[in-house]
């Protein structure tokens, strides 16, 4: 079975983990470890930074959904909002659910409170789930310089 380590380590560092417990009606489209993996390595160990909690906790609520959607469910929508409050564009293709720029690799694991979807990449708050990798990357770089020339200009 696929693995699953960073996502409940981002889960559990972000304080995140008691309140999906209670929480009822919930949907998870949990990256698997290759999808974290394929992040640069610098931004991996950024993320899980003490000072970027706050970067990781809003990663991982976008990728949560207030409702519980199974696959039958997410083939009626256009679009879910997560409670990160990002609308993530759903489609249907080839007999695979994607949701933004991932596709569901299981679906419909059953959780006492909700149901989990195993995607194959990360949804990067903030950004365009139509960028591919490349370009998700270009623009990581682009505001990482922008953000160090604001902190060194007087």
């Amino acid at each position: 079975s696929p693995s699953l380590t960073y996502f409940r380590r981002a889960v559990n560092e972000t304080g995140l983990a008691e309140q999906f417990r209670i929480m009822a009606n919930v949907t998870v489209f949990a990256p698997m470890d290759a999808a974290f993996e394929r992040m640069p390595k610098s931004e991996l160990d950024d993320l899980f930074m003490p000072q970027n909690r706050h970067r990781l906790r809003h990663l991982v609520l976008n990728h949560v959904v207030a409702d519980r959607l199974f696959e039958r469910d997410l083939i009626e929508r256009d679009a879910v909002t997560t409670a990160s409050n990002r609308a993530l564009r759903i489609r249907w293709s080839d007999g695979v659910v994607h949701v933004g720029a991932a596709k569901a690799v299981f679906e419909d694991v059953r959780a006492s409170n909700g149901v989990l979807h195993l995607v194959n990449e990360v949804i990067v708050p903030g950004i365009d789930p139509r960028m591919d990798f490349v370009e998700r990357l270009k623009q990581h770089r682009r505001q990482r310089i922008e953000n160090e020339l604001k902190e060194t200009t007087p």
